[in-house]
């Protein structure tokens, strides 16, 4: 079964989560479906967005966005570099 590739967001789609997530970090089950149907994605992929941005602020906040894993910084890095406008 051949691997599956990591999709890209269209700048419009970041453009949408990044004025969402500066409005609220927890948009209620009814916001997140508005938020995946104006960005045209699946509503637990919005989910899943903000679940992981919010466990990048918390990280940083505690001081352990340093990690030894390659793989956890590149999650980091491409979050932040997603959202440097939501200043995570």
């Amino acid at each position: 079964m051949p691997k599956l590739n990591r999709s890209r967001w269209l700048p419009y789609q970041r453009e949408i989560l990044r004025r969402e997530w500066a409005i609220t970090d927890r948009p209620s089950p009814e916001k997140m479906s508005q938020i995946a149907a104006d960005a045209n994605m699946h509503p637990s992929r919005v989910k899943v967005i903000f679940l992981n941005l919010r466990q990048a602020r918390k990280c940083k906040a505690r001081g352990m966005v340093e990690s030894d894993s390659e793989e956890e910084e590149k999650s980091l890095k491409r979050l932040n570099e997603l959202f440097v406008s939501a200043r995570l």
